[in-house]
C-alpha cells in the first residue's frame, strides 16, 4: 500500500486565522513580543555574566532558563512571524521535525531547570549551613547539565516516534507550529501508540518534575513557618515568589495541553494556549525574574548609565 503512495515533502501551516487584517495585527504584536523576549533574556544573561555577585547556583541557573526561553520561542516564533505575511504557509518535512524537536527539547530543558531551582531554593533556605556544599558549582552545573542531557533523549524519542509513521497525505496542519497532536492527525499509519507516546513522554517529565517541585516547597514551607519574625518569613518568602510564578504559568499550559486525555482536545484552545506558553511565558519571565531583584536591577541601571554617558 505505501509502495503506491508518494511521502509528502512538506506542510502547510494553517496558522492562527485566515484573516489577513488579522494577520498584519497579529504580526505587528508578536514581532513587538518576540523582540522582547530576546532582548529580555539576553539582557538577564549578560547582566548575570557581568556582575561578578551573580555568580551564583541561584542565577546560574536563572541564565540557563533564560536561555532555554530564547531557544523554546525561536523553536516556533520567527516561522510563525513569516507565515503571518505569507500566501503560501509551508514548512519542510526536515523543518518540521527539527521545529518539534528543538520545541520538546527547550520545553523539557525549561521543566529540569525550574525542578533545579526549586531544590537551590530548598537548599538555600532549608539548609544555609551546608547550602554551598549542596549547591557547590561543580554540583549546579552537573544539574544543569543533566537537565540538557534528558531533555535532549526525551526530544529525541518524541521527534523519532511521531516522524517514523507515514504521512502521505493530507499535508494540512491545523496550528501556526509542528505539534505532535495535529500532526499525528495527517498520518497515514497507525497512530495509537503514536498518540499515548507524547503525553507519556511529556507527563513523565512533567510528573518528575513537579514532584521534585512540590517536595521541595513542602520543606521550605515548614522551614518559613519555623521563623520567627513577619520580616523574615517575607524575605524567605519572596526569594521564591518568581520562581512560584513562573512554575505556576509553565506547568498549568503545559498540563492542559499534553497531558490531559485525547477526548477533551480542542485545537482551537491548543492553539491559544500554545501562543501563550511559547510566545508570551518566554517574554513574562525576564519581567518576572527581573523587576523585584535589586541585584539584576541595579547592574542593568549602571549598564544603562554607562552608555548613556558614553
Amino acid at each position: 500500500m505505501k509502495g503506491n503512495q508518494s511521502r509528502v515533502t512538506e506542510f502547510i501551516l494553517l496558522g492562527l486565522t485566515d484573516d489577513p487584517e488579522v494577520q498584519t495585527v497579529l504580526f505587528v504584536v508578536f514581532l513587538m513580543i518576540y523582540s522582547f523576549t530576546l532582548l529580555g533574556n539576553l539582557a538577564i544573561t549578560l547582566v548575570i555574566k557581568i556582575n561578578s555577585h551573580l555568580h551564583t547556583p541561584m542565577y546560574l541557573l536563572l541564565s540557563h532558563l533564560s536561555l532555554s526561553d530564547i531557544g523554546f520561542s525561536s523553536s516556533v516564533t520567527p516561522k510563525m512571524l513569516v507565515n503571518l505575511l505569507a500566501e503560501r504557509k509551508t514548512i519542510s518535512f526536515p523543518a518540521c521535525a527539527a521545529q518539534l524537536f528543538i520545541g520538546a527539547l527547550f520545553g523539557g530543558t525549561e521543566c529540569f531547570l525550574l525542578a533545579a531551582m526549586a531544590y537551590d531554593r530548598y537548599a538555600a533556605i532549608c539548609k544555609p549551613l551546608i547550602y554551598l556544599a549542596l549547591m557547590s558549582e561543580k554540583k549546579c552545573l552537573g544539574l544543569v547539565a543533566l537537565s540538557y542531557l534528558a531533555s535532549v533523549i526525551n526530544a529525541l524519542m518524541c521527534t523519532n516516534w511521531v516522524f517514523s509513521l507515514w504521512f502521505c497525505g493530507p499535508n494540512e496542519i491545523n496550528h501556526f507550529f509542528c505539534d505532535s497532536p495535529a500532526l499525528l492527525k495527517l498520518s497515514c499509519s497507525d497512530t495509537h501508540l503514536a498518540k499515548i507516546f507524547p503525553s507519556i513522554s511529556s507527563g513523565t517529565v512533567v510528573t518528575i518534575t513537579i514532584v521534585i517541585i512540590v517536595i521541595s516547597y513542602l520543606y521550605i514551607v515548614t522551614a518559613i513557618l519555623r521563623i520567627h519574625t513577619t520580616e523574615g518569613r517575607h524575605k524567605a518568602f519572596l526569594t521564591c515568589a518568581s520562581h512560584l510564578m513562573t512554575v505556576t504559568l509553565y506547568y498549568g499550559t503545559v498540563t492542559f495541553i499534553y497531558v490531559r486525555h485525547s477526548s477533551n482536545y480542542s485545537m482551537d484552545q491548543n492553539k491559544v494556549v500554545s501562543v501563550f506558553y511559547l510566545v508570551v511565558i518566554p517574554m513574562l519571565n525576564p519581567l518576572i525574574y527581573s523587576l523585584r531583584n535589586k541585584k539584576i536591577m541595579g547592574t542593568l541601571r549602571r549598564m544603562v548609565s554607562k552608555r548613556s554617558l558614553s
